[in-house]
């Protein structure tokens, strides 16, 4: 079994065994991007391969991925805005990540792939630009999060063909 760990400012994954002694409980520390002071887990995908979340640095705060094999990774920023991003869910075999980065617009969700690196999905229409995407379907495919619509937060689904 797995679980995530988030102790004090350090992003920590335990990993518990079945109980024998060769199977004690461990920590691993995920690190830190460009010497920033701190990191935060925020989700993991169901395959316990990638950890999602934000880390602090002196440039602002930036989204990663993390992996056993590629250890952390730098997500990127939505152009236009100043340094910000930060990553909050994460699809199944941790190939799509969601969150939110400044953009040229303000607060702006997105959605990462390999392929395609971050994409910005735009806001719900009629308020001040802002939005966060919060969530990922198991494939990837459908995006939930929130944004602001005539000054008030409301919830919307993201996919490629309908936008939100």
């Amino acid at each position: 079994m797995r679980t995530l760990v988030v102790s004090g400012l350090l992003a920590t994954v335990m990993i518990l065994g079945s109980g024998t002694p060769s199977d004690a409980a461990t920590f691993l520390g995920l690190g830190f991007l460009d010497g920033s002071p701190e990191s935060f887990a925020t989700a993991i995908s169901a395959d316990g391969s990638t950890v999602v979340g934000k880390t602090s640095s002196f440039e602002g705060g930036k989204a990663f991925r993390w992996d056993a094999t590629d250890g952390m990774q730098d997500l990127g920023n939505l152009s236009g805005g100043v340094v910000f991003a930060a990553a909050y869910g994460v699809s199944s075999d941790g190939t799509t990540i969601v969150g939110s980065s400044q953009s040229t617009f303000g607060a702006e969700a997105f959605r990462w792939d390999a392929t395609n690196g971050m994409q910005g999905i735009g806001d719900i229409p009629g308020g001040p630009f802002s939005s966060i995407s919060r969530g990922v379907s198991a494939d990837g495919s459908i995006v939930l999060g929130e944004g602001l619509s005539d000054s008030r937060r409301q919830a919307f689904l993201w996919d490629a063909i309908n936008g939100i």
